[in-house]
């Protein structure tokens, strides 16, 4: 599995639950709320992912430079996911200091915390089916393949009713069932 799509995979996790590191905000939630207020770290976060992004593309990775904005990291996996992995990792590996600034709470996880975060996703997926959102994806279905399971979600539709009445009822089921 390749490190950078492992780790945008958590941040987006982390963003779609919105309570990932329950002390500390996820990445992906501090550099959207801080971006719209203006804060100075927030602005470092999306530079360091910028950075990432440019190091990647020097690599021969064409990224899209991330913004503070959801659909961002998913963006970023969709177009890793057209690379061989034999690439992207070599790719990783020459941005490993660039990435570990771009996603500090996704490289500082625990195995325990990252099972953790899959447990809470799964119970998410099975949540929002159940209240009607047929199309979100089951992350256990694209074990290995992050990229491929972030395009999937990047095909739900969050503006929908059905979403938008089940997503409050199943982050909080995820969040209690997985222990989060």
């Amino acid at each position: 599995m390749h490190r950078f799509a492992m780790l945008c995979l958590i941040c987006a996790l982390c963003g779609l639950l919105g309570a990932c590191g329950s002390s500390s905000p996820s990445s992906t939630t501090t550099a959207a709320a801080a971006a719209s207020s203006g804060s100075t770290n927030a602005a470092k976060l999306v530079g360091a992912r910028v950075a990432a992004a440019k190091c990647m593309r020097g690599q021969g990775i064409d990224v899209p430079d991330p913004t503070a904005t959801r659909g961002s990291v998913l963006r970023m996996l969709t177009v890793i996911a057209g690379y061989p992995q034999v690439k992207v990792q070599a790719a990783e590996q020459a941005c490993m200091a660039e990435i570990r600034k771009a996603f500090p709470n996704a490289t500082s996880l625990t195995p325990a915390e990252r099972s953790q975060r899959l447990q809470e996703a799964e119970v998410l997926a099975q949540c929002m089916r159940s209240h009607g959102v047929p199309g979100f994806p089951d992350p256990s279905a694209y074990a290995g393949n992050p990229s491929g399971y972030l395009s999937a979600l990047s095909s739900v539709d969050r503006n929908s009713p059905a979403f938008k009445s089940a997503e409050p009822t199943c982050k909080a089921q995820a969040l209690k069932d997985a222990g989060g």
